[in-house]
């Protein structure tokens, strides 16, 4: 049976983005990120709460991963934007969490400060509101 830890763990999974600091251009990670973010409201129009909270929840390790990126413009026009959208899916997740908490049966409240955690910290840490 699957539990809410697990869809965390696995929303916490980019594989290969995860700690690659400069290896890649800024702009796959933008792009990278889009193509999660897309996804995660694509599942969500289907109904598939507990796929679009993974996606949604990959997609704000991925904004984790762009802040940690050594040639990142804070000023730019892709940062801007996927630091909208980062806000915009916190409040898609924090809808889905209870959403997906009763799916799976639970309905504790010790489970109800995972699933943003990280992406609050990251939202905070950036400055998207130029």
């Amino acid at each position: 049976m699957v539990s809410y830890d697990d869809i965390v763990k696995a929303g916490s999974n980019i594989g290969g983005w995860e700690g690659k600091r400069g290896f890649y251009a800024v702009e796959r990670y933008y792009e990278m990120a889009e193509k999660l973010r897309v996804q995660g409201y694509e599942k969500l129009q289907a109904g598939d709460h507990r796929n679009a909270l993974i996606m949604l929840l990959k997609f704000a390790k991925l904004f984790e991963e762009i802040q940690k990126q050594p040639k990142l413009d804070k000023s730019s026009a892709g940062f801007k934007k996927v630091g909208k959208d980062m806000l915009k899916a916190m409040g898609e997740m924090e809808e889905l969490k209870p959403k997906v908490q009763r799916e799976l049966g639970m309905h504790t409240a010790a489970a109800a400060a995972v699933t943003t955690a990280a992406a609050a910290t990251a939202v905070a840490d950036a400055d998207v509101d130029d």
